[in-house]
C-alpha cells in the first residue's frame, strides 16, 4: 500500500471512529446476548443519531412539507447604527420640557446624528435656551421662525433642511431612553417595506402601555413611584420579543421616517393640517397608499409628558376640527378600519399585559437576590425531550439564576444527546452521571437537592450523611395514576410522597394538593401555576376572519392524554368542515419510536391532518402563535402547561374539566371546559367554537391577558421561600 492510500485509510477511520466503535459494541453484544439483541442495539443507535440530527436542525419548516407556519427567533442584539440621522425637534415655549428633552437626547443617543431645532416663535427664555444649546453642541442646527407658524409648518421646515438617511420627528416634551434610536432603526431594517417606526410610550394613543384609556380619555400611565425612567425602559427592553408588529398608523410624538418615504410622498399637508394635530395620520395614510408599512418598536420606550404648548381645551378643539378634515380627505371607512386594527389588537394587548406585570416580576427578582443569592440548588431532571414537566423546571430555574442562585440540573449520560438537542439555547449548567444514586457523591456542593420525578425521590434520602443538604420534591402530577394499581411503578410512585420524611413537598395546583392529601395523607405546599409569558405570546394581530387553525397534542405514550379520542374528534371535524379548517398535531414521531408506530398502525388520521412530530419550545411557540383553537381532551390535567402556553399565545382553548385546568380556565370567559369522558361533548364544544368566530376571539383576547399573572418569577420565589424559610 503506498503512502497516499495508507493515509486515506487512516483519515477515513479517524473521521468515522463512531462506526468502528459501534462495530466493536455490536460484536461484544453479539457475543454476550445473541444476534437479535445485537441487531436491536444497532438499530437503536442509528435511530438515536437520526433523532438528535432532526432535533438539532431546529428548523420550523421541517415540521411538515405542507406546513406554512412562520418560524420565530429569540430577540436579537441591537447594535449601534451607522446610517445618518437627523432628529428634528420643533419648539414653541415650554422651556423646562425642552431642556429635559434635549438633555435626554444628548445622554441617550449614539452617533452619528444631528439635531435640527426649529424654534417656532418661542418666548425669550426658551429662545435663549435653544441658542445656548446649539452653540455648545456642534452637531446641532438651529432654525428660528420669528412668529409661530404652527407645528406642521415647523416640522416641514425642519424636514426640508435634512439630507440624512433617516429623519426622526421628536416632540419637545419627550424624554428618550438609552438605545432608543438604535432600537427604532433595527426595527425599520427588519422589513423591506417598513417606512415609519414608532416606540412604546406612556401616552401615545394606541402605543401606550400598560393602559390605553383612563377616565374617558387617553391614559397618562405615570411611572411607578419606585422606578425611574431608565430602569422602567430597561425592563420593557428586556421583556420585549422584538415582534415589531405592523400598524396602520404611528403616533406623531416620535416617528422615525426613512428617506424614501419623503422622496415618494413629500411632506406634511400644510393646507389641511397647518395648525397641527392629525397631520401625522394623514402622512401615514398617504404613505400606506404608496406601499409603505409601519412598525412598532416594542423594545423601545420614549416618555411623553403630553403637549403643554396648547391648553387641553384648545387641544381638544383642534383635534375635533382636524379629525373632520382627515375623514373628508381619506373617508370614514378607511379611518374606521385603522381604528379597528388598533383596538383589541392581540399583539398590542399581549404587550400591554406583560408591561403591566413586569415591575412585579422585577421586584420578585430583586427580593430573591436579597434572600437567596449564592444558594446552591440541584434539580434531578431525568428528561430527554422538551416536555411540560421539564420545561417548567427549566423556566423557573432560569428565574432563580437571575436571582443569583447557583442552579444546576442533574441528568443521565444516556439522555445527554437528545436532551441538549431538544434544548438548544439552555443556559443552565448540567451535571451528568451514570445513575441518580451518584448524586450522593456530590451533594456536599449544594444547599438543596430537588427531585422532580417519583423515580428520583429515594435517591434524596440523605439521613445517614453528615451535613446533608435540604431536600425537596417538585410534584407536577399525581404519578401513581401513570400505572395500573397492580404495577410495581404504582407502589413506588405512591411511596415517593412519604419516602423521605424530611423532604419538602411542593406542587403547582390545588387539585394536585387535594388528591395527594386524599390518597397519601400529606399536603404539599402550593407554589402556583406558571408559564413562560416572554416566549409564549401573541404574534398575529388577530385570529383569522375566515378559516380556523386547530392544534392538538397526540401523545400515544400517555393514555391519560386521550390520543385516540383526540384523533377521532379531529377526523370528524375535517369531514364536517373540510378546507375551512387546518389541523396540526404534535407529540408523536412514528419514525423514531416503535410505540408510536404501533399506535399509527392501529389509528388512521385524515390525510389533511399534519403531524408535526416532536417540537422544541421555539417550534411550539411558533405553532401556538399561528393557531386559533387549541384542544386538550386529556382525561385530566394536573396543571396543563401546553394549554396555558396556548392561552398566553392568543389561542382559544378547550380543556378537561377534571384537574388543574379548571383553576385557570374560567368556562365561557377565557376558554371552554368540557367533560372529556364524553366524545360527543368534546366534538360539540369544538364545533360550537368553529361556528362562532366572535366568541372564539373574545375568549382568546381575555385569555392572553389572564395568563400574564402566572409568570414564572412568582413560582420560583414561592419555591425558594418554601424550601429555605
Amino acid at each position: 500500500m503506498d503512502t497516499v492510500k495508507k493515509y486515506s485509510w487512516i483519515k477515513y477511520l479517524i473521521n468515522n471512529f463512531y462506526i468502528a466503535r459501534l462495530f466493536y459494541k455490536g460484536l461484544s453484544s453479539l457475543r454476550r446476548e445473541g444476534i437479535k439483541t445485537a441487531w436491536l442495539r444497532v438499530k437503536l443507535y442509528f435511530r438515536k443519531k437520526r433523532h438528535v440530527r432532526l432535533l438539532k436542525s431546529n428548523n420550523p419548516y421541517k415540521l411538515d412539507s405542507g406546513t406554512k407556519i412562520p418560524g420565530i427567533k429569540p430577540p436579537e442584539a441591537v447594535h449601534p447604527h451607522t446610517d445618518t440621522v437627523d432628529i428634528i425637534i420643533c419648539v414653541h415655549n415650554a422651556h423646562d420640557d425642552v431642556k429635559s428633552c434635549l438633555e435626554s437626547v444628548v445622554r441617550c443617543t449614539s452617533a452619528p446624528y444631528q439635531i435640527i431645532l426649529v424654534d417656532d416663535g418661542s418666548d425669550p427664555k426658551t429662545e435663549n435656551l435653544l441658542k445656548e444649546f446649539s452653540q455648545s453642541n456642534q452637531n446641532t442646527k438651529l432654525i428660528r421662525n420669528p412668529k409661530a407658524l404652527g407645528y406642521t409648518y415647523a416640522a416641514n421646515i425642519g424636514m426640508k433642511a435634512s439630507s440624512a438617511n433617516y429623519i426622526v420627528l421628536l416632540n419637545s416634551d419627550t424624554l428618550v431612553t438609552i438605545g432608543w434610536l438604535d432600537g427604532m432603526i433595527h426595527c425599520q431594517q427588519s422589513g423591506e417595506k417598513i417606512g415609519i417606526v414608532g416606540p412604546l410610550s406612556n401616552t401615545a394613543s394606541w402605543q401606550s402601555v400598560p393602559l390605553v384609556h383612563e377616565d374617558g380619555d387617553w391614559a397618562l400611565n405615570k411611572l411607578p413611584i419606585e422606578y425611574d425612567l431608565e430602569h422602567y425602559s430597561k425592563l420593557i427592553k428586556n421583556n420585549a420579543a422584538q415582534i415589531y408588529p405592523n400598524l396602520p398608523l404611528i403616533n406623531g410624538f416620535c416617528m422615525l421616517i426613512h428617506r424614501t418615504v419623503f422622496d415618494t410622498i413629500g411632506y406634511f399637508d400644510e393646507e389641511n393640517f397647518g395648525s397641527g394635530f392629525a397631520e401625522e395620520n394623514d402622512f401615514c395614510l398617504r404613505a400606506s397608499k404608496a406601499g409603505f408599512a409601519f412598525a412598532l418598536a416594542d423594545n423601545v420606550y420614549v416618555y411623553h409628558a403630553q403637549s403643554r404648548s396648547y391648553t387641553d381645551e384648545k387641544r381638544k378643539i383642534l383635534c375635533e376640527q382636524n379629525d373632520l378634515r382627515l375623514r373628508n380627505k381619506h373617508s370614514d371607512v378607511l379611518l374606521e378600519r385603522c381604528v379597528d386594527i388598533l383596538r383589541d389588537n392581540f399583539i398590542l394587548a399581549g404587550i400591554r399585559a406583560r408591561v403591566a406585570v413586569m415591575c412585579e416580576r422585577d421586584k420578585l427578582i430583586n427580593e430573591g437576590k436579597k434572600r437567596w443569592a449564592g444558594k446552591r440548588v440541584l434539580f434531578l431532571l431525568p428528561a430527554q425531550h422538551a416536555g411540560g414537566g421539564g420545561n417548567i423546571i427549566i423556566q423557573e430555574a432560569n428565574v432563580m439564576l437571575r436571582m443569583g442562585v447557583d442552579v444546576r440540573l442533574y441528568n443521565l449520560n444516556e439522555n445527554k444527546d437528545i436532551f441538549e438537542a431538544s434544548h438548544p439555547d439552555l443556559h443552565i449548567p448540567i451535571v451528568y452521571g451514570e445513575r441518580f444514586e451518584s448524586i450522593k457523591d456530590i451533594i456536599k456542593n449544594y444547599d438543596l437537592v430537588c427531585a422532580t420525578l417519583y423515580k428520583t425521590v429515594e435517591n434524596c434520602d440523605f439521613n445517614k450523611i453528615d451535613n446533608a443538604p435540604k431536600t425537596a420534591y417538585y410534584i407536577q402530577d399525581f404519578e401513581p395514576l401513570f400505572f395500573n394499581t397492580t404495577d410495581e411503578g404504582y407502589s413506588i410512585a405512591l411511596r415517593s410522597y412519604t419516602a423521605v420524611p424530611s423532604m419538602k413537598l411542593v406542587t403547582k395546583t390545588l387539585w394536585n394538593q387535594k388528591i395527594i392529601m386524599k390518597k397519601v395523607g400529606v399536603s404539599p405546599h402550593i407554589i402556583g401555576k406558571s408559564v413562560d409569558i416572554n416566549l409564549y405570546r401573541p404574534r398575529r394581530l388577530f385570529p383569522r376572519a375566515e378559516g380556523v387553525v386547530i392544534a392538538a397534542m397526540v401523545r400515544p405514550h400517555s393514555s391519560r392524554r386521550s390520543p385516540e379520542l383526540t384523533l377521532e374528534v379531529l377526523n370528524r371535524i375535517l369531514v364536517a368542515f373540510g378546507p375551512q379548517v387546518q389541523i396540526y398535531i404534535f407529540g408523536s414521531d412514528p419514525e423514531i419510536d416503535a410505540h408510536d408506530r404501533l399506535f399509527w398502525d392501529k389509528n388512521k388520521k385524515h390525510e389533511k391532518i399534519a403531524n408535526l412530530g416532536l417540537l422544541n419550545k421555539l417550534e411550539m411557540a411558533a405553532l401556538l402563535s399561528h393557531t386559533d383553537i387549541f384542544i386538550d381532551f386529556s382525561s385530566y390535567q394536573a396543571m396543563g402547561l401546553t394549554t396555558m402556553e396556548a392561552m398566553a399565545s392568543g389561542c382559544c382553548v378547550i380543556g378537561p374539566q377534571n384537574g388543574g385546568t379548571a383553576e385557570f380556565i374560567e368556562n365561557g370567559v377565557n376558554g371552554i371546559l368540557v367533560d372529556t369522558s364524553d366524545p360527543n361533548a368534546c366534538y360539540n364544544a369544538l364545533i360550537n367554537l368553529i361556528n362562532d368566530n366572535s366568541n372564539m376571539c373574545r375568549m382568546a383576547y381575555r385569555a392572553l391577558q389572564d395568563m400574564c399573572k402566572y409568570h414564572p418569577e412568582n413560582c420560583a420565589y414561592e419555591f425558594l421561600h418554601a424550601c429555605f424559610k
